[in-house]
């Protein structure tokens, strides 16, 4: 096998992971019910001032018809504008092949249109999701 080599010279990597709030912390604006990420009042705030944009079932169905292997989303968009529409969201596209990469984080530091992304889950049986540490690679 031919060892893969990164020349860190010419490249970057910038971690994308959202970090993990302990359920216990006030710090933590949304809440792990029955398996389920559930956002308060679907804001990403804990005020639930102002919702935020949502991918729906439609746009879950354009992919699918499109092709598109992969979604990534970081904390200010939701997938569904509730818990019905997220449910058939995930069906639709990840039924089609996609995969979603949820709660992405620091995508502001990305600053070109083509990189290589990595998001590495935990070894999980019979689940469809998992936590992952998730990194982009790019040219300097």
């Amino acid at each position: 096998m031919t060892p893969f080599n990164i020349d860190w010279e010419k490249y970057r990597l910038i971690d994308l992971s959202y970090e993990v709030v302990p359920g216990a912390s006030r710090d933590r604006y949304f809440d792990i019910e029955r398996g389920l990420l559930a956002d308060r009042a679907d804001s990403g705030s804990p005020s639930g001032a102002k919702a935020k944009p949502s991918l729906t079932p439609d746009a879950a169905q354009w992919f699918a018809d499109h092709k598109v292997k992969m979604v990534g989303i970081d904390t200010h968009f939701g997938l569904g504008r509730n818990v019905e529409e997220g449910r058939a969201l995930h069906d639709i596209f990840m039924g089609s092949g996609g995969t979603l990469v949820e709660f992405l984080d620091n995508l502001d530091q990305i600053r070109r249109p083509e990189f290589y992304f990595m998001a590495l889950p935990y070894k999980a049986r019979t689940v469809d999701s998992s936590w992952a540490r998730a990194i982009a690679i790019e040219e300097r």
